[in-house]
């Protein structure tokens, strides 16, 4: 499935998946969160 429609409405990432980042966009007090976060290749690519 291509990815990038969503990709292209969040913020584009490019780091190692790890789990601080992954709670960083999960927390609602943080400007990422909106729960999700694409995942290409074992790195986060987008997020919001």
């Amino acid at each position: 499935m291509d990815l990038n429609r969503f990709a292209e409405t969040g913020v584009e990432i490019d780091n190692k998946f790890a789990r601080e980042p992954v709670f960083t966009i999960f927390n609602p007090r943080t400007s990422l969160h909106d729960g999700g976060i694409i995942l290409l290749q074992g790195r986060n690519t987008a997020a919001a």
